[in-house]
Parts: structure tokens; sequence; C-alpha cells
């Protein structure tokens, strides 16, 4: 990808900073000695809460976008789990605690609308140099104790944005397919206490009310978040 289109993209994501601040800011007083600190929480934006699959990739690699953590799985070789720390618009800080022994994994995405790609709804930008791995969302290993801000650990300037680096610097996503699990807890048959119906049955991908009448209402389960599913 070419420097001054990349700084385009991170500047179209900048833009965005003070309004979505503005809208998800939650306030949270965290004691420090006599003195309370006010910090934004990191929440990614919910049009991008889903489940997303590389074009260039298998769709046992994808990457899993929850309201304060992104989830990256490649197949059955690796799975890592961060937690947002910051964010300005559509960039965001992420963070991996013990990924290695002594050291927590690191990474800066920002994530681009496409409206004129045939198959991709965003494109992803790796804010960030080489990391643990050559896939886009390998994380770049740092003490425990370090302490990280999009200011500093960002690449907002495109130093490292270049096209014979041997890692993957931006990538195009689009939603997986439709289809998701009930997590295995709920399972099973329940009772009801809604008057029209007597009983829920929840299996792996599907659930049926059953109602007094004798009806069946079968429902699957299309998306998931955490404990939210959409049927």
């Amino acid at each position: 990808m070419k420097v001054c289109y990349w700084i385009f993209l991170v500047t179209c994501l900048l833009a965005l900073q003070v309004a979505c601040w503005r809208r998800r800011t939650t306030i949270q007083f965290l004691p420090c000695g006599n003195l309370c600190l006010c910090v934004p929480a990191c929440a990614t934006h919910p049009r991008l809460r889903d489940k997303w699959n590389f074009l260039d990739d298998s769709r046992k690699v994808y990457v899993r976008i929850r309201a304060h953590q992104m989830t990256y799985k490649h197949g059955s070789i690796k799975y890592i789990k961060y937690r947002c720390v910051e964010n300005r618009g559509n960039i965001y800080l992420l963070r991996k605690r013990k990924y290695k022994e002594n050291a927590d994994g690191v990474l800066c995405l920002g994530f681009s609308f496409v409206a004129d790609h045939p198959k991709a709804e965003y494109a992803i930008l790796r804010l960030m140099g080489h990391g643990d791995g050559s896939h886009l969302l390998s994380p770049v290993v740092v003490p425990h104790d370090a302490k990280i801000s999009i200011e500093k650990d960002c690449d907002l300037d495109g130093e490292f944005m270049d096209d014979d680096v041997s890692y993957t610097t931006s990538a195009f996503i689009r939603r997986a397919l439709p289809g998701c699990k009930f997590p295995p807890e709920i399972q099973g048959r329940w009772n009801f206490t809604y008057q029209h119906a007597k009983m829920w049955e929840i299996w792996q991908r599907n659930a049926t009310l059953h109602l007094m009448s004798g009806q069946a209402v079968k429902f699957v389960c299309d998306k998931r978040d955490g404990r939210v599913l959409v049927f």
C-alpha cells in the first residue's frame, strides 16, 4: 500500500475521534493517592462488532470483534484475545496480557470502511512495526510493565508502511457467513413461564419454542456477541 494512501486513511480515522469520543466516553474514577483520574473507556464501534474473515485467508483465520476486545484465531495454531486499551475513532490500541512468560503482546490497528470493494466491507491497517509473526494481527512483544499509548506506540506517520516489508501491513475483511453456536451451559430443555408456551429447547445451532397450541417455532442462531444472540 502506498504511503500517501495510508496517510490519507489514518487522517480520516483521526478525524472521527472527537465525535466518537463524545458519544462513548464513560468516566471512571481511579484512585491515585488523593487524586482521581477521568479515563475514557475504550470501546469498538458497534458496526465493527462481528466475526470477520480475511479475503486472502481461509475461513479458519478470522478476527472476532466485541465491545472491549478483539480475538484473533488462526485455525488450530494460534488464538490471541486482545483487550482494547485506547481508541481514537476507529484506531485501536490492543494488549494481550501474559502473551509470553515474561512479556505482553501489543497491537495497533486502524479500520477504514470501503464502499467500492466488490467483496470487502473494511480495510485493516497495521499501525505498528514487525510483530511476533508475519500476520497482520501478530503482536509486538513488550515488557509486562510497559506503558503504552496511541500517541507513543501507533505508527500514525507511515514510518513502517513499506512495500518491501516481510510482514502484512494491510488487509481487506468481510463479515463471516451467518451462523453461530449457543453456549453449552444453556443447551437443553427448559420450562417456560410465558403463558402461551410450555417449553424452550436450545441445541447447538438452533432453538425451538413449543407453544401450548401444539405449534413449534424454530429459531436459528444467526449472530453472537458474548451473551447477546441474534436469532
